[in-house]
């Protein structure tokens, strides 16, 4: 039985990477055909249905309220850091290799580490100082390894998932008392409020989305926010969070084959090398720091 529970647990950890890395193709291909505040507004508009329709058919859409209306304010700031951030992600996603963002948003779990250790004092251990250290060597390759004005974009992506991360570690501290999936619908409402309303401002009106797109978005915002998302809350039922991060990690891998069938565009020899470093030194971090973790898998982009 605890066989069957646990390979449950993997399958849905293993869904739920598949979910994520299936975003970064189809988002690519929806801003093929549209700007990026008009792929986001109406990617986010989607999952927002998504999210409210899962919501209001648990009969928790009053807890919800009470939830969001009692930490109002952290909100607010949680909100604006995540527009900004995740706008940059798929912006980025619009312009680079998905392979080399996917290895560099990797990072997550070494920030959080290292934000525990700043905010919350936690001690890292050498296991972490190592892990964090093999990761960032990684991120050296990466970079060496990449045409130069492409610098300044993976130094962005870092800072991307340090406020991914920052946010993870704040969450922990001041919404012990909500269900993680009031936390993702409310991100996601939150998102979808900033860009329409940098929408409307930017092209003075609503645009509708080329209709080359609308596949791409009704699925990727499905897929990702909702399903995939699912698919990790289910996970974390069978197994212990870091088990579930430590199966996650594969989910580069799966950027760089689908980035090569769907997009012809695969990593090159060094960037994998890089990759794989990143993926190591993460799990490294992950496997010395198993109980600290508790059940919260650190936050995707892709959410």
């Amino acid at each position: 039985m605890l066989k069957d529970d646990k390979l449950k647990g993997i399958i849905f950890a293993l869904l739920a990477a598949l979910g994520y890395s299936s975003v970064y193709v189809l988002a690519k291909y929806a801003q093929m055909y549209v700007k990026t505040e008009v792929f986001l507004a109406w990617w986010f508009f989607m999952a927002s249905i998504y999210s409210l329709s899962i919501i209001s058919y648990r009969g928790e859409l009053g807890e919800f309220i009470t939830s969001v209306k009692k930490h109002r304010l952290f909100f607010i700031y949680f909100g604006l850091s995540e527009s900004i951030a995740t706008f940059t992600f798929f912006y980025l996603l619009r312009i680079m290799n998905p392979s080399v963002i996917s290895f560099v948003g990797n990072l997550s779990p070494v920030f959080v580490a290292l934000w525990g250790f700043v905010i919350l004092r936690e001690k890292l251990t050498p296991m972490e100082i190592l892990g964090g250290s093999v990761a960032i060597a990684g991120v050296l390759i990466i970079s060496n390894a990449s045409p130069r004005g492409e610098l300044p974009k993976i130094l962005i992506i870092v800072v991307m998932v340090a406020t991914f991360s920052l946010n993870t570690i704040l969450v922990r501290i001041k919404v012990r008392d909500i269900p993680p999936i009031f936390i993702v619908s409310l991100r996601t409402y939150a998102l979808f409020t900033a860009y329409a309303s940098y929408h409307i401002v930017v092209n003075r009106g609503i645009v509708l989305p080329d209709i080359r797109a609308i596949p791409y978005i009704v699925t990727g915002s499905f897929i990702g926010p909702v399903a995939a998302t699912f698919a990790v809350f289910q996970a974390l039922k069978h197994m212990k969070a870091a088990d579930v991060s430590i199966i996650k990690s594969v989910q580069p891998l799966m950027v760089a084959v689908a980035s090569y069938i769907f997009l012809n565009q695969p990593p090159t020899t060094s960037q994998l090398i890089g990759g794989v470093l990143i993926i190591i030194g993460v799990n490294m971090v992950i496997l010395s720091n198993r109980e600290a973790i508790g059940d919260r898998v650190p936050e995707d982009p892709c959410e």
